[in-house]
């Protein structure tokens, strides 16, 4: 468990400085509640948002845990055990701090985005809506967009640990 120690700690503060990001977006967008414009641009920038945090996090810090290897004459673990330990350990930490923030802290911004979200929708009868939004709106916010929120993780995750590896590696470090 301690190799993987570092990685843990790379992927919680991703997650960290990752919460705070996409929620700063939501509540700038939310200051005077969505409308139908800007959900639009916030699923728009809700990906490159985590593509950014998650890529400049983990360029800071892999280097570090590279090097660290180097001098504890470890081997560090493979580039895709790597990408696996940070993407799952950053997408479980940001899940669980929205979680934890959505049932301590503040539920108003999820109630907001499911109502104008389910106003898309012009076709179903009310009832039926009323009840998809009640549904929809009892979940974090991060959890309402997690498809996107994940499938940009995983990217910037994919990028950013060959380009940590070969920034190591010019410095010195040999694989």
């Amino acid at each position: 468990m301690t190799k993987y120690r570092p990685l843990l700690e790379i992927g919680l503060m991703t997650a960290l400085v990752g919460l705070i990001a996409l929620y700063a977006l939501a509540y700038w967008f939310s200051g005077d509640g969505f409308d139908l414009t800007e959900i639009a641009w916030l699923s728009l920038l809700l990906g490159p948002l985590v593509l950014l945090v998650a890529s400049v996090v983990d360029l800071v810090m892999l280097p570090k845990y590279h090097r660290d290897c180097q001098l504890t004459n470890q081997v560090p673990l493979s580039k895709g055990r790597q990408m696996l330990v940070l993407f799952a350990s950053a997408l479980c930490a940001l899940l669980l701090l929205d979680f934890l923030f959505f049932y301590f802290v503040d539920q108003s911004l999820s109630k907001a985005y499911a109502e104008t979200v389910a106003g898309i929708d012009n076709g179903s009868n009310e009832t039926d809506k009323q009840q998809v939004i009640a549904t929809f709106a009892r979940l974090p916010f991060l959890l309402q967009n997690s498809v996107l929120i994940s499938g940009f993780l995983l990217i910037a995750t994919v990028v950013a640990v060959p380009i940590a590896a070969r920034v190591t590696t010019r410095i010195g470090y040999q694989e």
